[in-house]
């Protein structure tokens, strides 16, 4: 039997080279992100064919932020919720993953549009320096100079100029322990509080440079965020992910809420991207 289980054309593709249509996908060479339901994590997994027909019967579905097109007996991942009733008294609700098609969809399904993903890729830093990264990133500042062909910065841009620092205010004893913690065995200099309350970390030159070139985001023009958010994102091993992300929520986070506040650019991005692999299923609203 030939089952037509598709999407509209324009329809793109998540792979280890960012987003693709369907006609830049290479068969048996590109990768996507797929979910191996014996070990309930998302893998990459290779696309091995693509498939294009006539025009078939679309149908959309919405939840009231996000909108899909498909064919009725597309199917998806679910999580079906089932009262369970105890000596005639609702107890509790259980739920039963399985696959449903578009048409047969009902009130008690739950598509899982995100589960947690299993890196096969591991950046050339430890744990805490992505933590680092993340935290110059968000409540800190990182600048490069650009590389030049001045023979003190190194034919390979060795020596080029990096500023990293890390802020925190003095009120937030929390963040500011665990940044001291993360920099104990990182040369640094660590200045007394300002009347604001606010305390400056700043990196040593050669250490900042180091974990910004292992990090794969030193380049020549010195700016990293002209690197591929994909790339370095789907570079990193999941506790470095963690780590990063978990560093990004404590400075720019909503405490309790999954909610982080950022500038639209290369940060948001990698942060939307490190969301959907942790499971989640991101939303950017733009103020």
């Amino acid at each position: 039997p030939i089952y037509v289980l598709f999407v509209p054309l324009n329809t793109k593709i998540l792979t280890r080279r960012g987003w693709l249509s369907y006609d830049q996908v290479i068969p048996n060479v590109d990768e996507t992100i797929g979910y191996n339901q014996k070990l309930g994590k998302s893998q990459w997994t290779k696309i091995k064919n693509v498939f294009t027909y006539k025009d078939k019967e679309v149908i959309r579905i919405s939840n009231g932020t996000t909108t899909f097109e498909t064919t009725p007996n597309h199917r998806w991942l679910a999580e079906k919720s089932t009262r369970l009733w105890i000596n005639g008294k609702h107890d509790k609700r259980i739920y039963v993953e399985e696959f449903v098609e578009t048409q047969n969809i009902l009130q008690e399904h739950h598509l899982q549009l995100a589960k947690k993903f299993e890196s096969d890729s591991k950046l050339d830093i430890t744990d805490e320096e992505a933590a680092i990264l993340g935290w110059a990133m968000s409540d800190g500042y990182i600048k490069v100079s650009p590389r030049t062909s001045i023979t003190a910065q190194g034919s390979q841009g060795q020596y080029q100029a990096v500023r990293m620092e890390i802020c925190q205010s003095v009120k937030n004893a929390k963040y500011v322990k665990e940044i001291d913690s993360l920099l104990r065995n990182c040369k640094h200099t660590k200045d007394k509080p300002t009347k604001e309350g606010q305390i400056n970390w700043r990196i040593s030159q050669p250490i900042g440079r180091d974990i910004i070139r292992r990090a794969g985001l030193l380049i020549k023009s010195g700016n990293y965020q002209e690197t591929d958010p994909f790339k370095f994102v789907f570079s990193m091993s999941d506790s470095q992910r963690f780590a990063f992300i978990r560093s990004i929520y404590y400075g720019d986070g909503v405490k309790g809420q999954p909610i982080i506040c950022q500038n639209a650019g290369w940060l948001s991005k990698v942060i939307s991207i490190i969301g959907y692999l942790e499971g989640y299923v991101v939303r950017s609203v733009t103020n």
